[in-house]
């Protein structure tokens, strides 16, 4: 029993071959034998009369187990990131809305799978390796056959990273060239210029669409026809910036001095969100970008509404029909 708070408890226990009544302080188990969780604060049981000594493998399984919740915790808010609208900006898995968007989302996809393969393999092979030759199973003084010097292994560990590398490097290289490079068979031209702290987007009929940045409310969006192949041309007019549309396109810098290019052609009727991917100053945050798709009839309408409007007013006071 225990007498009062704090005090040893009486316990049974052996000695000398005769049995007997010893003390064990109760205050002093408190946090180890009866924590569920004490593996993961890395500390061992401790009785009172010795203490009981790690395997040689107990620390590495402890980091192994943190490792293990850290990387489904993390998982777990990437799912949970990915299946909602962060302001309408979904940065993990976006639904594309162009063919360039879709090539992107594949090749991220494709990447994305052989990384994991990898992992996976990588990960597997060093649990066999832990458990197939810990210290416990072996006898004293073994030594793990060894490799160094195996010819075939040295070059196949070699070679294999070179060429996973290498294909990875090869299939992305090739779809940058696919869609960031400029267009001949365009069926519209727009010249999108970057600013401290907003977007032009210059049609080249008379039309000009500013988004200013602003973090309360919308920008006006930057309208294309749907079925329309458009060329993007990028501008810098005082720092770099970088137009990214997740669901439509890759980020493309706009730099002072240099034009870039890449191209949409969305099919479908919608408004995408996107913004500034480049640290611009100190209004960066405030640098949304939207763009909506809308039928030829309703795009025409809108063009004559912006071409109808005075000069000297600004054309984005004019709001998309579904406005």
């Amino acid at each position: 029993m225990v007498d009062e708070a704090r005090r040893p408890q009486p316990a049974v226990r052996t000695f000398d071959g005769q049995a007997g009544v010893g003390h064990v302080d109760v205050a002093r188990l408190s946090g180890y034998g009866h924590n569920r969780f004490w593996i993961l604060s890395g500390r061992l049981i401790r009785h009172a009369r010795a203490q009981i000594e790690p395997p040689i493998y107990f620390h590495l399984v402890v980091r192994c187990a943190r490792a293990l919740i850290t990387i489904a915790g993390l998982a777990g808010l990437a799912f949970v990131l990915s299946s909602c609208d962060v302001g309408g900006l979904s940065p993990i898995f976006p639904d594309p809305a162009s063919p360039n968007g879709k090539d992107i989302y594949d090749t991220y996809a494709g990447i994305s799978v052989v990384a994991i393969v990898v992992f996976l393999g990588v990960e597997l092979a060093l649990l066999w390796v832990v458990l197939r030759y810990r210290r416990s199973r072996q006898p004293v003084g073994y030594v793990v056959p060894q490799v160094h010097g195996h010819t075939g292994l040295e070059i196949a560990w070699t070679l294999a990273p070179l060429v996973i590398v290498l294909a990875i490097a090869g299939y992305s290289f090739a779809e940058l060239q696919k869609d960031f490079q400029p267009i001949s068979n365009q069926q519209m031209t727009v010249i999108i210029t970057g600013h401290q702290f907003g977007w032009d987007y210059d049609y080249g009929n008379g039309v000009v669409v500013h988004q200013e940045g602003t973090l309360v409310g919308d920008v006006p969006p930057f309208v294309v026809p749907t079925h329309t192949l458009v060329k993007l041309q990028f501008r810098g007019t005082d720092v770099i910036h970088s137009w990214w549309v997740p669901a439509i396109s890759g980020k493309t810098d706009a730099v002072p001095g240099y034009d870039n290019f890449s191209w949409l052609k969305i099919d479908k009727i919608g408004r995408w969100r996107g913004e500034c991917a480049e640290l611009c100053g100190s209004g960066h945050a405030s640098m949304q970008i939207i763009v909506q798709a809308m039928d030829q009839s309703d795009y025409d309408a809108w063009v004559s509404k912006q071409k109808s409007t005075s000069p000297a007013a600004s054309p984005s006071a004019s709001p998309s029909p579904s406005q």
